[in-house]
């Protein structure tokens, strides 16, 4: 297994050391981070809320620790029923994921933005070849025959006021001392957020969920 993960808001998946998740009973949260947090600078040493805590966004309705996350699954989709299919004139960004219009049991990642050409590539069907498909100003990469993906119901704050958040992590709440609540992934909302009295929902992609990992 080769590690790819993509981004819809998310980074990857992250643990000092190997943990085991139990997503049939673990307890999972979503920490919101301060204005000033650059996951740029940390994201290197950060393995739990520990690391995150210090960080973590202050605002009247919103409690520190986070906001429960609902039914988190790992599931794994075959190629051939993976929901999103490319289009032509489309614009995507790195960590997009299609499968070829008529199947051929392959998946293609985004290894380089822009925007799709008017008819169809011709996809490699070599496993684990990157940056080889060339689509309009799009670059492919195959991936694999599935995609397996960490996923959950929409995330649902109750009604909060916070300034200019942008980022959040996702942390296994089991543990009883910070330092074993290990972070799962990162959010990144694409720009600062502001809300007032608001109840707020955080929306899982339809296909790649959270964080996707595919086999090369």
């Amino acid at each position: 297994m080769a590690n790819r993960w993509g981004t819809q808001t998310v980074q990857r998946i992250m643990t000092a050391t190997p943990v085991a998740h139990d997503f049939d009973t673990d307890s999972l949260k979503l920490a919101l981070m301060a204005t000033a947090y650059n996951p740029v600078t940390a994201f290197t040493t950060t393995f739990s809320y520990a690391d995150i805590s210090a960080s973590e966004a202050s605002g009247t309705g919103y409690v520190a620790g986070g906001i429960a996350v609902p039914t988190p699954a790992i599931t794994t989709v075959q190629a051939n029923s993976y929901g999103a299919v490319w289009t032509t004139l489309t614009p995507y960004v790195l960590g997009d994921v299609v499968r070829p219009v008529t199947t051929n049991g392959h998946l293609y990642m985004c290894a380089g933005a822009g925007t799709t050409a008017a008819g169809e590539p011709t996809w490699t069907t070599v496993a684990g070849r990157d940056n080889v498909t060339i689509d309009g100003s799009v670059v492919w990469s195959e991936i694999g025959a599935s995609i397996t993906k960490f996923s959950s119901a929409a995330i649902v704050s109750p009604s909060m006021s916070l300034t200019s958040i942008q980022y959040g992590w996702i942390y296994d709440d089991t543990n009883a001392t910070a330092a074993n609540k290990s972070v799962i992934c990162l959010l990144d909302l694409g720009s600062q957020k502001t809300w007032t009295s608001t109840v707020v929902t955080f929306t899982p992609d339809a296909n790649r969920g959270w964080v996707y990992l595919t086999p090369s």
